[in-house]
């Protein structure tokens, strides 16, 4: 590899799971579960989504082929200069993993480290 050229090995920062709820917003109830926290050890990642996690609009989120939503670290950094925050914490953005290094038009999966590929 040459020097100009770097590379960054595609790294999960953070696992992040939550289960839906109601809440009340611009005046109607909406089931939701855009609320994750980190969660420490292994979660399988089955057909339809991460133990411990669930979608509240399965119209729009989930299903066999949405299980498992990703976002970019250096996401995270562009809406925290955007908005001229340091706060955000893994699990901000509604994501089941926080990742560095994972080119955003990434249409499977694959980390290091132990962690499964997904397709």
């Amino acid at each position: 590899m040459e020097d100009r050229e770097k590379r960054t090995t595609p790294r999960l920062l953070s696992v992040n799971v939550g289960l839906p709820r109601d809440v009340a917003w611009r005046g109607k109830m909406v089931h939701t579960a855009v609320w994750k926290i980190p969660v420490q050890g292994r979660r399988i990642v089955r057909r339809l989504n991460i133990d411990g996690d669930g979608q509240g609009d399965l119209a729009g989120h989930g299903g066999e082929h949405r299980a498992v939503f990703v976002y970019q670290i250096d996401s995270y950094r562009y809406w925290q200069a955007q908005l001229g925050r340091n706060d955000f914490s893994y699990g901000q953005f509604g994501e089941n993993f926080t990742v560095d290094g994972l080119p955003d038009a990434a249409s499977g999966i694959t980390i290091a480290s132990g962690v499964p590929s997904l397709k």
